[in-house]
């Protein structure tokens, strides 16, 4: 008995691994995104507070944010909105910006702005596997108010990107979590500068069926630290 409940309790720590693949759904829009979750507790953070340039900041909600090296404006917020700007050589921009959560979540959104189509992009890994999504593609590419996405002429520099889309870019895990996104720019010879805004990530409520494994395992240990010699 002593070691079948041992085991029930690290099965539920270790997320009962084994089970199905987890497969992640991409939201253009915050309202479907919102159903998705259905009564997930949702933290969010429109970025209201300043912060400056840094290679590892720390927004309002939690979430780090670093840079392979400073540029320009790059990982800050000002303005109500968080700034970067990409290029994959990592000369005139950063390859990449990391965002770490406070802790995993399962689903994750965001709105973006001055996004080139083909350029700004995301990796994530709910722990089946990396997968990347184009921003614009994931957010349908609405026309922002800066009204274009032809390059700025910047030589003897790569085609630089300050004016682009607007949308919405979401994501939801069905049973898997993220602990962090990656940001860069998957096209050689360019720099993608944008804007992010409102961000909103959700962490999963435990099923009654979880919390009663959970408290099954629970008293086993107790029980059976009772019961030890």
């Amino acid at each position: 008995m002593k070691t079948f409940v041992r085991c029930i309790a690290v099965l539920y720590f270790a997320g009962c691994a084994g089970g199905a693949q987890a497969l992640v759904t991409s939201y253009d829009n915050l309202s479907d995104w919102t159903v998705a979750l259905g009564n997930a507790a949702v933290v969010s953070d429109p970025f209201d507070n300043d912060i400056g340039q840094g290679g590892a900041i720390t927004f309002d909600s939690g979430v780090l944010s670093t840079v392979w090296g400073l540029f320009l404006f790059d990982n800050s917020v000002s303005l109500g909105s968080f700034h970067m700007a990409v290029s994959p050589e990592g000369v005139y921009a950063t390859p990449y910006n990391d965002w770490f959560f406070p802790h995993p979540v399962f689903a994750f959104g965001f709105d973006f702005s001055e996004v080139a189509p083909g350029l700004a992009s995301v990796v994530i890994d709910d722990g089946s596997g990396p997968d990347s999504f184009e921003l614009y593609a994931v957010g349908t590419g609405n026309a922002s108010s800066a009204g274009s996405a032809n390059p700025a002429s910047v030589a003897p520099g790569p085609s630089v990107y300050l004016l682009g889309y607007s949308g919405f870019a979401g994501f939801v895990s069905d049973s898997g979590s993220f602990s962090a996104v990656r940001f860069y720019n998957q096209a050689p010879g360019t720099l993608d500068a944008y804007n992010l805004d409102n961000l909103v990530f959700a962490t999963r409520v435990p099923t009654p069926g979880t919390l009663a494994l959970f408290s099954l395992g629970i008293a086993g240990l107790l029980w059976s630290t009772k019961r030890s010699p």
